[in-house]
């Protein structure tokens, strides 16, 4: 558990906004802010949680049903954090485009929407 925590869990996190923002065609730029905005509190927030289903499956769990307890716990994570990602994405897109309609109707003076 402790080289899973220590060795993988930086790794895995390090690795999964880079690779959601390239699939999403981010810019570096914006990959490299949200990695120094996000990393930091998803990784501590990782710490919290893993230990805690770890070692409840390892004394609480049948050893035939760990496995599945780890995989169900895996796709939630995985889940909670594309969910946070696409959240901030949406809420971007939205106020980026109420900024544009907002900008286009003080140069016509409207600001009907």
């Amino acid at each position: 558990m402790f080289l899973d925590q220590a060795l993988m869990a930086p790794f895995f996190l390090g690795a999964f906004y880079p690779v959601v923002g390239l699939s999403r065609w981010d810019s570096w730029e914006d990959i490299k802010q949200l990695v120094k905005k996000e990393y930091l509190s998803t990784l501590v927030n990782n710490y919290k949680l893993w230990p805690a289903v770890q070692l409840a499956n390892f004394y609480f769990v049948p050893l035939n049903l760990r496995l599945l307890v780890m995989n169900c716990s895996r796709v939630e994570h995985i889940l909670i954090l594309e969910s946070k990602q696409s959240n901030r994405r949406l809420i971007h897109l939205l106020v980026s485009s109420l900024t544009r309609k907002l900008k286009k109707g003080c140069e016509d003076g409207t600001t009907d929407m």
